[in-house]
């Protein structure tokens, strides 16, 4: 038996090989020290950084001074026309595990000590589990390794996480606003278009307002001068005249829908600008609301337009409908869709009974796109914001993997997985189980 042997896990493991003689016989077939484990530790590292230069993802970078910071600099910059450099990586985290194979190298004298200990402890545990025997067996591991993944792999795992603001010194006071006033939310988008798009708003400056609302919301949200968001409603609505133009083949709903989309992307837009953290960007897309059925459910509110106009609704297909179709042909009677996803019409109908306004000029109240918050403030004057911006400090962990004894890392990976023995279903060879086509994109904010 070697002198030095690895730290037992318990005192209660200790007690139970002492008490146990067929555990004591086991733990003295066992010969690793802390010491060899250490060594193993810097072979496999050096074994990494050493493929890191054969790598078709991180070579480049591998070969240059300073290899990690170099590919560390390149994702920040969000290269992503060479997409292949950046596998799998968020826009927050660099610290995917095939991203930390090649940081193990570099970042590992950043790790504690506690952590460099979880890691000794882990090669230890797994070399034990595994029945390799002393540090030859476990080094004759390292012969096989042809790639950063393959075991035995250390990962190294950097992760940025936002510091707590400096508490700000004020009084909170709740405050409630429109972005816009009555008469600046009739005027927000041209008849028929929702883009965002300079041309596709009233006016450059109706646009220009509606950017700097936004911007300064999210803005103040970011610092923490807005302490708590308790809503946001993005309130859209077109009077009952029928669509022409760009969005003659898309329903009132639909177009309703799509101008408060519009306002959403600039909530976006300033979140990525001001560096959002997950939790905040979490707040703000769950307190959006679109609040886009009008009066009448079907995006719109208010009556029919006056005679001789045409009037009507629209149908599932966004065709619009003349006169009521099937249903009374009164002027009055305004025949109301029920609204699906992105305001789409479902199909089903309510109608109700209201008089046509007098003149068309009456009909601009009609139609309308606006933002409502409201919340908590905190009012000071003590601080200057630019000294409020979230805070980022990079933390580190790490991970370790070995190969089952006697398999290449290639049939240890394979003996996981269960093998099919009888083909997909040609219902499930794309899309869905039972269904077919091409999957939905997951959306994101």
């Amino acid at each position: 038996m070697k002198e030095i042997r690895f730290v037992l896990e318990s005192f209660e493991e200790f007690l139970a090989m002492n008490t146990n003689p067929s555990a004591l016989n086991e733990a003295k077939e066992f010969e690793l020290t802390k010491d060899q484990v250490k060594e193993f530790t810097k072979s496999v590292l050096a074994k990494q950084k050493e493929l890191g230069k054969t790598s078709d993802v991180f070579g480049k970078y591998a070969k240059m001074d300073d290899s990690y910071n170099k590919w560390l600099e390149a994702w920040k910059t969000k290269d992503k026309n060479k997409g292949k450099d950046f596998p799998g990586v968020s826009d927050t985290n660099p610290g995917t595990k095939f991203a930390a194979t090649f940081a193990a190298p570099y970042l590992w004298d950043k790790l504690t000590d506690a952590e460099k200990d979880f890691i000794y402890t882990s090669i230890f545990n797994s070399a034990r589990k595994n029945g390799y025997k002393n540090i030859e067996e476990l080094n004759g591991t390292l012969k096989n390794k042809g790639t950063q993944m393959a075991p035995p792999v250390i990962y190294v795992f950097p992760k940025t996480v936002e510091l707590p603001t400096e508490v700000i010194k004020g009084k909170e006071e709740a405050f409630a606003y429109d972005f816009l006033t009555d008469d600046e939310e009739k005027s927000v988008f041209k008849d028929n278009r929702w883009e965002n798009s300079e041309d596709a708003y009233f006016s450059p400056e109706m646009k220009s307002k509606m950017d700097r609302a936004v911007d300064q919301f999210v803005s103040d949200f970011a610092s923490g001068l807005i302490k708590d968001v308790k809503y946001i409603n993005i309130e859209s609505s077109a009077s009952r005249y029928r669509n022409t133009e760009g969005a003659e083949k898309i329903s009132w709903g639909e177009l309703s829908y799509n101008r408060a989309n519009s306002i959403v992307q600039l909530f976006k837009a300033a979140a990525d600008k001001y560096g959002l953290s997950e939790e905040k960007r979490t707040i703000l897309q769950n307190t959006i609301k679109l609040n886009t059925k009008g009066s009448n459910g079907d995006g719109t509110s208010g009556p029919n337009p006056v005679d001789p106009i045409p009037f009507g609704y629209y149908d599932q297909k966004g065709t619009f409908v003349l006169n009521n179709g099937t249903f009374d042909k009164n002027r009055s009677t305004i025949v109301m869709a029920e609204l699906g996803p992105g305001g789409k019409p479902t199909g089903k109908y309510t109608t109700k009974v209201q008089e046509p306004d007098k003149s068309k000029d009456m009909y601009d109240e009609y139609k309308y796109v606006n933002v409502a918050v409201g919340g908590t403030a905190l009012i000071t004057e003590e601080k200057p914001i630019e000294e409020l911006k979230p805070k980022f400090e990079t933390t580190y962990s790490a991970a370790f993997k070995l190969p089952a004894k006697g398999l290449s890392w290639w049939e240890s990976f394979k003996s996981k997985f269960k093998i099919r023995k009888k083909p997909r279903s040609k219902s499930r060879s794309v899309g869905f189980p039972g269904g077919g086509g091409n999957p939905f994109m997951c959306p994101e904010f």
